[in-house]
């Protein structure tokens, strides 16, 4: 499970879904002037799930700049392992874990609590 940001983007109908990759503190020089922004690599939608009515997302390549104001809650977003066929391993200690594979596919979770 990874978290990620939605943001409340005045130019887009609907809010974004990203994960935070970094937060940027920048100063102008000669300037009083301090901007605050967060670095959001961003989701798309690519379908909904018909059973649990959860969007599918796939991690985009574009990357957007925006005000800490502007994030607006956090969400759960899971691998997505039923397609992806990801399986449970045992190591040597023999504990299990899931061994992902490497799929750019994504589940919203809908229904947190």
């Amino acid at each position: 499970m990874c978290y990620t940001i939605v943001i409340n983007d005045i130019f887009c109908i609907k809010d974004k879904v990203g994960i935070f990759k970094e937060a940027l503190i920048i100063k102008r020089k000669r300037s009083a002037e301090v901007i605050h922004v967060a670095k959001v690599q961003l989701f798309e939608v690519i379908g909904i799930s018909g059973q649990s009515e959860c969007h599918h997302l796939k991690l985009s390549k574009q990357n957007d700049y925006v005000s800490p104001r502007n994030i607006i809650r956090l969400e759960q977003v899971f691998h997505n392992c039923k397609d992806a066929h990801c399986r449970v391993k045992k190591n040597s200690g023999n504990l299990s874990f899931i061994k992902h594979e490497n799929i750019n596919n994504y589940l919203l979770n809908v229904y947190k609590l």
